[in-house]
């Protein structure tokens, strides 16, 4: 009896894109990784240099992911319970983290408007999902996707100019919107060219374009020092900004397309990729308290291996985490409840 239970922990879905949850699986590591090590970006060179490597692609390509998986085609009752399931659990979470700032730090209302931390991308994605699905309520063509990709550009450039940030992950929505648009429309090519990737010269092109962005972002970071030009989470505070943004968006989409026309399928990855949601939403609250007993205890060296390696101890753990029911639970107790019971009500 143990040993199934193992092996169903372990057990591959082959309904899955098992290439797709590979990439998921490498990037919410990435995800993991980032946050760990982003209180200790400026004590080491090296740490910094990994830490912004990481961001200039993680974060963009997981939209892009999302975009691919998203069905813009479901009927209006699949979409919006979708929709409703995903608000939910940023209602959960958003409400824990508002205590527990509020228990450590004192309230401010603005933390109503502001989602905590990582619950960025859930609002996010609540409004791109629904973008794409208005869109395609218009006209599915594939002509319109285009004009909506390139809206999603000139919207994520020009809106760094209107003075709201983090407020209702303004800013984000708009920075990330043309990776998920992105994604979609590969999942629109995909399903009339099964074995559509982008060419090669496509490729090539794409990594001269991001090598000349990533000199630009070098002595854009070098001469005007901040935290992460690749975060999209801030208004403009002058001109130069909208090029700096525009290089970070050239250098996200072309690494991401990179990874996702050569990246293959991993085991380890794959099942992590099926856990995605889970390890997304725990982890910051493991991730918080190692890093307040390293920068406080003096411990555990804050070097960029040790880090990496809790990194992959917590991802890890948390995947396990995810296989029990009471993760679902707590991600979305209404949702479960309501199954419960209407199945209690059938019986």
């Amino acid at each position: 009896m143990a040993l199934r239970r193992i092996n169903n922990i372990f057990r591959l879905d082959d309904k899955r894109d098992l290439r797709i949850d590979s990439i998921k699986g490498l990037l919410i590591l990435l995800v993991v990784i980032g946050h760990q090590i982003e209180p200790f970006i400026e004590g080491s060179p090296v740490v910094h240099a990994v830490f912004l490597l990481i961001y200039s692609f993680h974060m963009p390509l997981f939209v892009m992911i999302s975009g691919y998986l998203t069905n813009p085609s479901a009927d209006s009752r699949k979409f919006w319970r979708g929709e409703l399931i995903l608000f939910e659990a940023l209602l959960v979470f958003q409400t824990v983290r508002c205590l527990l700032t509020t228990l450590y730090f004192g309230f401010s209302w603005r933390m109503l408007i502001t989602p905590e931390w990582t619950l960025w991308y859930l609002l996010s994605l609540i409004f791109w999902r629904l973008f794409l699905f208005v869109a395609y309520r218009v006209n599915n063509t594939r002509s319109v996707m285009l004009v909506l990709l390139a809206a999603s550009v000139v919207m994520a450039l020009a809106f760094g100019f209107i003075p709201v940030g983090t407020e209702f992950s303004f800013q984000r929505t708009f920075y990330f919107f043309p990776f998920f648009v992105t994604g979609a429309l590969l999942c629109d090519l995909h399903k009339h060219s099964p074995c559509f990737r982008p060419s090669r010269r496509v490729l090539v092109i794409a990594a001269v374009l991001s090598v000349a962005c990533m000199v630009y972002l070098a002595y854009s970071i070098a001469s005007r020092p901040e935290p992460c030009p690749f975060f999209g989470n801030s208004c403009y505070r002058d001109v130069s900004d909208m090029l700096t943004r525009f290089c970070c968006l050239v250098v996200g989409l072309c690494i991401s397309l990179l990874i996702f026309r050569y990246f293959k399928t991993f085991r380890i990855f794959a099942l992590l990729g099926a856990s995605t949601l889970t390890i997304y939403l725990f982890h910051t609250f493991i991730v918080e308290r190692i890093s307040y007993k390293i920068i406080h205890g003096g411990s555990i060296p804050a070097d960029i291996f040790t880090l990496t390696v809790i990194s992959v101890l917590v991802t890890n753990a948390l995947f396990l985490f995810s296989k029990v029911p009471l993760s679902a639970w707590l991600i979305n107790p209404f949702t479960r409840l309501h199954a419960r019971l209407n199945s209690r009500r059938k019986r």
